[in-house]
Formats: C-alpha cells, structure tokens, sequence
C-alpha cells in the first residue's frame, strides 16, 4: 500500500510540474478561465494516469516488485514513455589470507562484485529510437582488493562508476556518451560458471593488496597479488562509444576516450540446442599516461544444458620500455552446475591461470582455485565461498604462497 501511495504521490507531483510548465507558469502570474480549466483537465489525465498506474501494479508478482522499483511517466508534451529503474546490490564478505609469514581475518566487501547502487532512465516515444541516462555509484568498506597485513580497516569514498547518456535506434545501434564502459570492459572476464563471485580471471579482486614474503630477505616484497595477477581487462572512463545491433549473435564496439584511450572489441553470444557459447576479443591503447603501449585480451566461456561449463581467458600487453619482456597471461576454468535446492542454482568450478612478467622480466605468477555459488532466487540472493592458492617464481628470491579463502552473500535489488 505504501508502494502505491508513494507511486502516486511522484505521479502527481510530475504531472503538476508538467502542467505549470505547459501552461507557461513562472512566479507569480494571473490565472485566466482558460488556463484553469486546461490545468483541471491536465489533473484529470493524471488522475486516470495513476489510476492505470495502480491497477498495473496490483497486478505485478511479488517477487518482481522486489527486484526493481520503477516509475512509469507520461510525458504531457509528446505521450513518450519514460522509466525510471532504481537498482543496486550489497556484497559483504569474510576472507582469510595466509602469507607464509602472517595470517589475518578480515572482513570485506567483495571487489569480485563490489557494492553499489544506480538510476537507469529510458525514454521510450515508441518506435525504434530510445534514449536515456545512467547514474552510477559505488561505495566500499574494506575493499578485498585492498586490505593487507597491515592495513585491514578502510573505508573507501563513495565514487562514480558510470555517469553517462545514450540514443539508441534498432538497426542504426547505440551511442553512448559519458563516464561509462570502454569497448573492451569485461572482454576478459566472459565467464558462464556461475561462481564468479567467488573467483574468476581477474586474480586481483580478492586479496589485491596482499604483498609476497620473500624468505631469502625476511622481509615483505614490494610486489601484491594485484600487481601480479592482471587479465587486462577494459575499466570505465570518460569516452564516446558505439556499439552495432547485434548480427547473427555477433556486435562490435568502438570507443574514444580520455588521454588517448582508444578500443575496439568484437562479441558473440548465441544460444543452441544445447549449448549456450559466448566469447570476446579486444584491442586498446592504452593511452598517454600509461607506460604501457597497448593490449589483446580476450576470453570465451561455453555452457553446456547438462550443467558442464568451460571458460578461457587470455591476453598479452606491449610495453613500453625496450628492457621490459611484454605481460601475459592464460587461464581457464572447468565448472558444473545443478539443482541441489529448490532455491535456486549449486555453481561448482575449479580455475587454473598462469600470468609471466607483469612486474620483473621471469616472473611467473600461477594461482589455483575452488569456488562454490549457491544461488537463493526468493531473496534476489548469491551465497558464495572460494579458495585460492598463489604463488610467484622470480629469480634470486624464495617468495612464500599466499592463500586465502572468501565467503559471504550478495543480495541484489
């Protein structure tokens, strides 16, 4: 009933602010006859715009009110139907790390998929074209990414990840402009297991800031898991970019951003009889302020329907500097899904990757891993726990393994 009466109040509201600005209303004015009674009628469509408004929602399941809270508007000026979709997610965790040296517990929120909240709004005049904004921000506390022997208490500031617009037409495709993805974010990171939560090819999320104890020293090194376990994945920046409609499961994707950053990828996702395949391949300069040149990553992830799933990832990143040996990486992962619980989903895997020379020339970087995601539909709900096992080769040193182990629950709305 609050729902309702909530819906309402913002339906009317709008609908007033429409009325005064049709009508020309600024301060302080003379209403004439004409004027009031084109404003009765203009309450009076509203009137029935919340009555629609209401009945639509009494008809809508539970258990979708729960996932999304969206406003539908109609525009008084040209009848276009805007939606507004309030969305987020809260990702909370505790990982145990093990250096050879020390072992802590922290408690964290999980950078695999971190916490975070936005407002998407679509235009929609009805038609082929569309437009809209997106309003993202995420706050942590206790990065997993981040914390460290040293320092396991820190509260990041509230940040953007996406503040962008966007014109879309069926055939033509979208055009995006703004703080939001670059063409290759997540071309390495295609993966159909259902325990990414848990651990996937980016090996920094969990335990990023964790640094090697090299036994010949006695002492930390200066290297952490994050600087050593890379997938050369795409991020988020200031940009313009495009994407294709998609054709015959393939799109493509092109984007211009700040500091030189230029990208381009291309993406297939298709789904058979029996197999559900999706795969991506991706170029980018790395930009000005880099002092690398530029990178390929990709990756391809394939879901059987009896539940067996196979991922892999790769990629290789130019430096620079004529001494320096060229970063790069492979990884793969073998996982299973199935219906334990009535619930919802059991995700198995197990996830094997070996990452060279990303901050010494020899380095070789290996990490192992088990995951588990246990999947509550009813409460929009991820249970999840993961192992990792990592260790780094590098000459003229004796660095000791680090482990760690990650268990929490995500709930999305």
């Amino acid at each position: 009933m609050k729902k309702k009466v909530l819906c309402s109040a913002v339906a009317l509201g709008i609908g007033l602010s429409f009325g005064l600005a049709s009508t020309g209303v600024a301060g302080t004015v003379t209403v004439d006859e004409d004027i009031l009674k084109a404003m009765q009628e203009q309450l009076a469509q509203q009137a029935q715009a919340i009555a629609d408004l209401q009945a639509r929602l009494g008809k809508v399941p539970e258990a979708a009110k729960t996932a999304e809270h969206v406003a539908v508007v109609s525009h008084p000026a040209n009848d276009a139907k805007v939606q507004v979709s309030l969305y987020g997610q809260v990702n909370k965790g505790v990982m145990y790390a093990d250096d050879g040296n020390k072992n802590k517990t922290f408690f964290v929120d999980n950078d695999a998929s971190s916490t975070r909240f936005g407002i998407k709004a679509v235009v929609k005049p009805g038609g082929a074209w569309n437009a809209g904004s997106l309003m993202e921000m995420e706050y942590q506390t206790n990065p997993s990414n981040k914390v460290s022997m040293d320092d396991e208490s820190l509260n990041e500031d509230l940040h953007v990840r996406k503040f962008s617009v966007f014109l879309a037409e069926n055939s033509l495709g979208r055009l995006t402009i703004g703080q939001d993805s670059a063409a290759t974010d997540g071309i390495a990171e295609i993966d159909l297991s259902g325990t990414s939560l848990a651990g996937y090819a980016d090996g920094t999320v969990i335990g990023g800031g964790l640094s090697f104890y090299d036994r010949t020293t006695a002492d930390y090194s200066d290297s952490t898991v994050g600087s050593v376990f890379k997938d050369l994945d795409g991020g988020r920046y200031d940009l313009v970019r495009y994407d294709t409609p998609k054709f015959y499961g393939f799109s493509f994707a092109g984007s211009l951003g700040e500091e030189n950053k230029n990208e381009i990828a291309l993406r297939y996702n298709q789904k058979f009889d029996m197999l559900h395949l999706v795969g991506g391949i991706g170029y980018a300069t790395e930009g000005s302020a880099s002092s690398s040149d530029d990178r390929w990553s990709g990756s391809i992830s394939a879901l059987l329907d009896n539940g067996l799933n196979f991922t892999l990832a790769g990629g290789v990143r130019t430096e620079n500097d004529a001494n320096r040996d060229d970063p790069s990486y492979w990884y793969g992962k073998i996982g299973y899904q199935l219906h334990l619980f009535s619930v919802g989903k059991t995700a198995f895997s197990v996830d094997y990757g070996s990452y060279q020379d990303f901050v010494n020339n020899n380095d070789d970087g290996t990490l192992f891993g088990t995951q588990l995601v246990q999947y509550i539909d009813p409460l929009s709900s991820q249970f999840y726990l993961g192992y990792r096992q990592m260790q780094l080769d590098r000459d003229l040193t004796d660095m000791d393994d680090i482990y760690s182990v990650v268990s929490g629950v995500r709930v999305k709305f």
